[in-house]
């Protein structure tokens, strides 16, 4: 009989399927995001990470969002798909990119650099973005990454792996202090304010609810950024996006609860 997870390596597992749920949130909707808004086990475990979660101080919020976001109304992929056009366009939105250097690079000469820390990041997971799919600054990328690296580190707890565990978990306090936690706040922000209405404004709360408790929890304090994005002051040329996705080089595929 194999014995049940210790509540370290739930907690991690409970994390990586609140970030698994938000990728699916906020990229490009494709029949894999589709399922996860929309099984009947999708949102169950969902439930289950939220109330875990939710009995620690940092997570208290996230029994809010037990239910996952609602989608009255979205009644397929299709509705889903114009939902999202209709928020983030078919190119870069000016008011509420999902790109983290259109708030944190007013410059494009320092894009690449900024990139080029990200690929390392990925690189070291032993992941890496396919080609023609998504910029690495996307926000969805930036979650399945943290999704991978909190799944990683309760494989490495349920093992007894502890230096393994705190490799992953100190590579999630330096991502999410260095990155997505730096700009999350203030793209959820604007985000709410384009769709009032809609699921994207749901998934926008619950977003910045996590996040802010990912950074009470790893004890980060990013640097800030100005409410403001890259697009407001300067021309932007078209930038068509598809799903993310990755190629994988590890042994643990990231996996829901």
């Amino acid at each position: 009989m194999t014995a049940p997870p210790e509540p370290l390596s739930l907690t991690a597992y409970a994390r990586a399927r609140l970030y698994a749920y938000l990728a699916a949130c906020f990229r490009y909707p494709d029949e894999a995001a589709w399922r996860e808004l929309t099984c009947q086990e999708a949102r169950s475990t969902l439930a289950f990470a939220c109330a875990l979660l939710g009995e620690e101080a940092p997570y208290q919020a996230l029994r809010l969002h037990c239910g996952g976001i609602p989608l009255r109304g979205i009644e397929s992929l299709d509705a889903l798909r114009e939902g999202y056009e209709a928020v983030f366009g078919h190119t870069i939105s000016k008011q509420c990119p999902p790109y983290e250097t259109e708030y944190t690079n007013m410059h494009l000469f320092q894009q690449s650099d900024f990139l080029a820390d990200l690929a390392g990041f990925y690189r070291a997971f032993g992941v890496e973005v396919k080609e023609g799919t998504e910029r690495l600054d996307h926000l969805a990328i930036q979650l399945e990454f943290l999704h991978l690296a909190s799944f990683k580190e309760a494989r490495a707890l349920e093992r007894g792996e502890a230096e393994a565990a705190a490799v992953c978990r100190e590579a999630q306090a330096a991502f999410i202090e260095d990155h997505l936690g730096r700009w999350a706040g203030v793209f959820a922000k604007r985000l709410g304010r384009k769709d009032p209405q809609g699921p994207y404004a749901a998934a926008a709360q619950m977003l910045s609810g996590f996040v802010a408790a990912e950074l009470k929890a790893h004890a980060a304090a990013p640097a800030p950024v100005t409410d403001v994005t890259r697009g407001e002051f300067l021309p932007m040329a078209a930038d068509e996006w598809d799903a993310s996705d990755w190629q994988t080089a590890g042994e643990n595929a990231p996996a829901s609860l």
